[in-house]
């Protein structure tokens, strides 16, 4: 025993050694974590402003200040790239691709109204002539949006880019990277401040599972533009939604799931402004909780995937319906 007690003496300094090495080990990986999270804390929250109506005012040279009410975050991005000119004097033609429902014709529509320009506008293009136009079979020339844009100046916006068929856009190659452009009645020379914007799902290469519908578009169409990406912009969705209080409860769900989604990489939920502005006026309306994610969120997703994303965001769909429904009972007492 007492040999035993000795050797326990004995081997004490080295039992504490590890153990101290363990323990900052150990420690470390804590303030290391810790530290990962006070960063992600702080990334979402720079330039957050508590989701209050946030004005957005555009300033471009010696021209006044333009106050274009509430919008997209990244709107003076834009309105700054469209401002910009080549050395042969044509402005930037720039891509915007974000997810579905972030309000991409919206900002274009806001671009024109700060750039003091008229807005055009048109859909996927099946066709070049959707974009140049014809002359009928009476010999009437047949103008369009774009036509309009390139002649007199303007914002113009082709929307759904990315679901175009790319031989259409294709002949717009030579006019999109030049000052001229072949119509019916023949070679019109672009104004100096026609502004060609096209909104997209995707950056042009294909759309994947999640975006189907969108093609793969010519290379060198492609490389005629400047891309900015437009995501989802949190503020803007919040000052969307009025001061409903049921909007604003609904928008927590909407959003734990976007956030779910991205994290789990499950495809296939609606989780845009688009679902947040549908889904709150359906509540309103007086449908059920149930119906509403229903017809805004799941939209026919696969029961695999639905019990995937539900799993995660069980706490704030319970903690949301409960206090929907106690609204909608309180109001109609």
């Amino acid at each position: 025993e007492v040999q035993r007690m000795k050797d326990a003496r004995a081997s004490a300094p080295a039992i504490k050694a590890t153990f101290t090495r363990q323990l900052n080990k150990h420690t470390a990986s804590i303030e290391a974590l810790l530290h990962t999270a006070v960063a992600n804390m702080e990334a979402k929250l720079e330039g957050f402003d508590g989701g209050a109506p946030r004005a957005v005012t555009i300033k471009l040279g010696d021209a006044p200040t333009v106050d274009v009410g509430i919008a997209h975050k990244r709107l003076p991005d834009l309105v700054r790239m469209l401002a910009c000119r080549l050395p042969n004097g044509r402005r930037l033609n720039v891509w915007l691709h974000g997810p579905a429902g972030t309000g991409k014709t919206y900002a274009a529509k806001k671009a024109a109204e700060a750039m003091g320009l008229a807005f055009y506008f048109t859909g996927a293009v099946e066709t070049a002539y959707a974009l140049m136009g014809y002359t009928d079979a009476h010999g009437n020339l047949v103008r369009t949006p774009f036509r309009d844009a390139w002649e007199n100046g303007g914002v113009f916006l082709m929307d759904e880019a990315d679901a175009s068929h790319p031989q259409a856009l294709a002949a717009l190659n030579a006019a999109i990277d030049g000052s001229l452009a072949a119509f019916p009645d023949g070679m019109v020379e672009r104004h100096e401040d026609c502004v060609i914007v096209a909104g997209a799902n995707t950056v042009g290469r294909g759309g994947g599972t999640k975006y189907a519908g969108r093609v793969k578009q010519d290379g060198a169409f492609l490389s005629r533009w400047a891309m900015l990406e437009w995501a989802h912009d949190d503020a803007l969705e919040t000052a969307l939604l009025g001061d409903c209080a049921i909007a604003h409860e609904w928008v927590k769900v909407v959003r734990a799931m976007r956030e779910a989604a991205k994290g789990e990489r499950i495809e296939g939920a609606s989780t845009t402004t688009r679902a947040t502005l549908d889904g709150a006026a359906l509540l309103r309306g007086g449908l059920p909780f149930d119906l509403t994610v229903e017809a805004t969120i799941r939209k026919g997703m696969d029961e695999s995937s639905w019990s995937r994303l539900t799993a995660t965001t069980a706490v704030e769909m319970r903690d949301a319906k409960k206090a929907i429904e106690k609204m909608v009972a309180d109001a109609g007492k």
